[in-house]
């Protein structure tokens, strides 16, 4: 780019160019990340003012650090702000990509992993023994992780066959917050999330602490939990991988060796870190993706599902609180996130963005209370009283609550693993006889996902007309539902725009597209260029029965 305050398309050129290096790898190449994994350099650009620790001061601020009585920490406007501008900007303090991590060796079905594990760890016998009573009861650590209700991205299976259409919801967002507003007294019976991919982290973490002890006493120690007393009310994290949960303790035993802190203040330090850094890690870490709306996210040739990970960004991310009715959005180019105001915002309003998926705000109260499963409610209630009682109301529907939507990313996978025909009468059916169950097991957005399923599957059938019905009623549930910016539904504009281009309905593909130019310019900048740029992949998916050199012309008469 040539505007060097904008690093937006030198970011998006580092994520292609290190996508395609991990794709072109033979199986066996060691293309591992290192653990400071970033791409182009960029400091975190947050414009904070206020005295919090961790959030540095600014004449000019337009956002400021403010601790209430009701919401705690967050973050809040200082003055008027309109919609489409990047407040944030950050990096992670730490990050592990998901291909670093396979989730068939996130959880223990015996004890052989325990095996030869003091030969792998030097710690003494005995500590093995009392480290694994506190690891887990190694019984069945499925049994817990399933109590937990542990958010793990799926594995996609990915199927070599060019024209067979494969579409994965994007990866379940691992979003926590800065916990002001958890509800400690609600948390019996619930179990922390103990994947391994948080237990990388910690071990991460450790090691840039050993190096640089100001990152806790400057920065960690800033994020929820903030004390010892609110961590101890907190259930404590426990690793589902038995061989990093005993790193991890023995990194924690070193520390306190180490004497890395003040002689009167060492011991109580190195303590603090080991009650409060696992749970720092879990209720603050984000799930890290680049492009998500787009159907090709989950390709194995130009996807860039390769860039999904996991990371924990300092307290200009950490101190935004969660809302049903958020105000931001954000998105991200591999490690880099970016935070934009998805409406105007008035002066002294909270800054907020949803800790679910958009789809998931237009459910009730409880059901996405029970979605989050973060020990905090998903509501803010300034009455005593009215607050209690939707406490009660919470904990009494939850039991029966699904765990989500029943037409999740497997559903849909497989849902479109299926031909073609076969799958439209299996669409079909679903929508016009629908399981009848409870209003708690009932989901709104399984609707809408089976519309887009509908709207993909015709459109691959080459039934246009047909195709762009479904595509319009993806697009009303999303206009009603979803922030006034977002990349979802900046996607269907684009879909509709492209089915109504093939339907011969030109003015209305002309009225998505521009509608789609309009929003991804909002979200991204950079003009038809950017756009262009970002989805060149995308309008290279077979999602219709053209040739790429036929939809190449219906892009550039559409967008370019």
């Amino acid at each position: 780019s040539t505007n060097t305050t904008d690093p937006i398309d030198n970011l998006l050129d580092e994520s292609f160019s290190y996508r395609d290096r991990r794709l072109n790898q033979p199986a066996d190449a060691d293309v591992t990340s290192p653990p400071d994994f970033t791409f182009s350099p960029i400091t975190s650009q947050s414009d904070f003012a206020g005295s919090a620790n961790g959030v540095k001061s600014s004449e000019d601020s337009s956002i400021e650090v403010k601790d209430t009585i009701f919401r705690g920490r967050g973050l809040y406007a200082t003055r008027d702000i309109s919609e489409g501008n990047h407040l944030i900007v950050a990096k992670p303090l730490v990050m592990v990509m998901s291909w670093e991590v396979s989730d068939d060796e996130d959880e223990i079905d015996s004890e052989d992993e325990l095996d030869g594990l003091d030969e792998e760890v030097d710690v003494d016998a005995d500590e093995d023994l009392a480290d694994l009573a506190d690891l887990a009861d190694m019984a069945d650590i499925k049994r817990i992780r399933e109590m937990q209700g542990a958010s793990e991205e799926e594995e996609e299976e990915e199927d070599d066959d060019d024209d067979d259409v494969k579409v994965a919801a994007k990866a379940d967002s691992q979003v926590h917050h800065d916990g002001s507003d958890v509800d400690v007294e609600s948390i019996e019976g619930s179990m922390p999330s103990g994947e391994k991919r948080n237990g990388v982290l910690i071990l991460r973490l450790l090691d840039k602490i050993k190096k640089k002890p100001k990152l806790w006493t400057d920065t960690l120690s800033q994020l929820f939990p903030r004390d010892e007393e609110t961590a101890l009310n907190l259930h404590p994290w426990m690793c589902s991988c038995a061989k990093i949960g005993l790193e991890i303790e023995q990194t924690f035993n070193e520390l306190l060796d180490l004497h890395l802190f003040p002689e009167n203040e060492n011991e109580e330090t190195c303590k603090d870190i080991q009650l409060r850094l696992p749970l720092i890690v879990r209720y603050n870490v984000l799930s890290v993706e680049t492009a998500p709306e787009q159907y090709s996210h989950f390709d194995t040739e130009k996807g860039m599902v390769e860039l999904n990970g996991t990371a924990l960004y300092g307290p200009e991310v950490s101190y935004l609180n969660h809302s049903c009715t958020p105000n931001l959005s954000r998105m991200s180019i591999g490690d880099v996130m970016f935070f934009v105001s998805n409406r105007n915002i008035t002066s002294g309003e909270e800054l907020c963005f949803s800790y679910i998926e958009h789809e998931l705000l237009c459910e009730s109260e409880e059901k996405r209370t029970a979605i989050l499963d973060m020990d905090f409610k998903d509501y803010s209630d300034n009455d005593e009283e009215e607050t209690a009682n939707k406490k009660q109301k919470v904990a009494t529907k939850k039991s029966k609550i699904r765990a989500g939507p029943m037409i999740d990313a497997i559903v849909q996978n497989e849902i479109m693993s299926t031909q073609p025909f076969e799958r439209l009468e299996l669409i079909l059916d679903l929508l016009n006889n629908p399981e009848q169950v409870e209003p708690e097991q009932d989901f709104q957005c399984d609707k809408y996902t089976l519309h887009s399923l509908h709207a993909i599957t015709l459109d691959q059938l080459g039934k246009s007309s047909e195709a762009l019905t479904e595509w319009q009623a993806c697009i009303e549930f999303a206009e009603k539902n979803f922030p006034s910016i977002d990349e979802t539904t900046m996607n269907l504009y684009v879909q509709a725009a492209l089915c109504a281009k093939f339907a011969k309905k030109f003015d209305v593909a002309t009225i998505y597209a521009n509608k789609a130019l309009e929003m991804h310019d909002k979200l991204w900048g950079g003009g038809r260029d950017r756009f262009l740029k970002r989805y060149e992949h995308d309008f290279s998916k077979p999602l219709r029965p053209i040739s790429k050199k036929y939809m190449s012309l219906h892009v550039q008469e559409l967008f370019a």
